[in-house]
């Protein structure tokens, strides 16, 4: 469990990591009649008051992952505003749409599970075996000067996964070598393009989780934006979809495809070309829904006219324990310089295609 605390000092935000201990209640404190969520906020109350930080008077809001204990102690025993840890609710958006739930049995995507599966029993393969590592290893020297091993992640670490990807991807051609030269099936041969598109779809997603997990500096507002921009780029199965190759070092401006669209500015990999969603493989369509799907439950409802209200019944006024907001992003946003107008927060509500323009106007 760790502490983290932002703040305004001197006119700009600070942010420091506190203190990080490993959650491990005794008999003994459980005997005093705590549930885990009272145990887990005192704990903190101690940290915090170390540096004389009170939990009434110092902390607007905080920032945790969905788990009950964690969600009942800042929101109850504390109690502050609670945000969703981005990190953690892109990590289980993904999980849902690539079908790489812990229980197989519970996948909601088993044709893409499959796909995955022979793409990590690949690289297992090449790391075990020593003369085909060693093939792959002198094809990726002659080519590239240098050889790496080949990465693999269990399949429900999503953080891992692109990583895979990207080195499966890269050193694609010498792999294949590999497998021929030993006589062995190369199970995956036909499928670079879709394991391509599937590496690009994670890939925005992936930027954003590290972009939130930054220590040194308070990143919402650009975490925010990061946001706004998949949604209305990899998470809409009818725009074009940015490929992002890593065995292409073509810079985006010199893409020979037809399809207009652009980089991500906050990103520093551009891509490699952009693909018109009618020419995707039909599977990476289904992921770009799913993925949506799993992003809309759990972000992007607050800005839907009906989603949003967490009671149906017609109110005449609003109060903010009727709806899904966030102060750590909209209410910032709204006070930002560069979003004044909120443009951006109109251009969200009004994309809605299932509500009324009285409705979007009403949100």
């Amino acid at each position: 469990m760790g502490v983290k605390v932002s703040y305004v000092f001197g006119g700009s935000i600070k942010t420091w990591n506190l203190a990080v201990r490993a959650y491990n209640p005794n008999h003994e404190d459980y005997g005093a009649g705590k549930q885990a969520s009272e145990l887990i906020m005192d704990w903190c109350k101690i940290i915090l008051n170390e540096y004389k930080i009170s939990t009434h008077q110092h902390i607007l809001t905080s920032c945790t992952d969905s788990g009950s204990d964690i969600k009942r102690a800042v929101e109850k025993v504390l109690p502050t505003i609670r945000e969703w840890c981005i990190s953690h609710l892109t990590h289980l958006a993904l999980a849902d749409a690539f079908g790489s739930h812990v229980d197989p049995n519970k996948s909601k995507n088993m044709d893409m599970r499959a796909v995955l599966t022979k793409c990590r029993k690949i690289v297992e393969k090449v790391n075990k075996s020593k003369k085909l590592r060693e093939i792959i290893e002198k094809h990726m020297k002659k080519d590239h000067g240098s050889a790496v091993k080949l990465k693999n992640s269990p399949s429900h670490r999503w953080s891992a996964m692109e990583e895979v990807l990207v080195r499966v991807l890269k050193y694609w051609n010498q792999i294949n070598k590999g497998f021929l030269e030993c006589n062995l099936p190369f199970t995956i041969t036909n499928d670079r393009k879709l394991l391509l598109e599937l590496r690009s779809i994670i890939h925005p997603i992936r930027h954003i989780q590290r972009t939130a997990q930054k220590t040194k500096e308070l990143i919402s507002f650009q975490v925010y934006i990061l946001m706004m921009h998949v949604y209305f780029g990899v998470l809409d199965h009818k725009a074009p979809l940015n490929i992002y190759d890593p065995e292409l070092t073509v810079p985006f401006a010199f893409s020979t495809s037809n399809a207009t669209a652009t980089g991500n500015p906050l990103d520093s990999l551009k891509p490699t070309r952009v693909v018109p969603a009618n020419a995707l493989d039909p599977r990476s369509t289904h992921i770009r829904k799913l993925l949506y799907s799993a992003m809309f439950d759990r972000f992007y409802k607050r800005y839907h006219p009906r989603e949003a209200y967490k009671c149906k019944q017609v109110r005449h006024f609003a109060e903010s324990s009727h709806f899904y907001f966030s102060y750590l992003f909209d209410i910032q946003s709204l006070f930002h310089p560069a979003l004044t107008g909120c443009a951006l927060l109109k251009r969200i509500i009004y994309s809605f295609e299932d509500a009324t323009n009285k409705e979007k106007a009403r949100h």
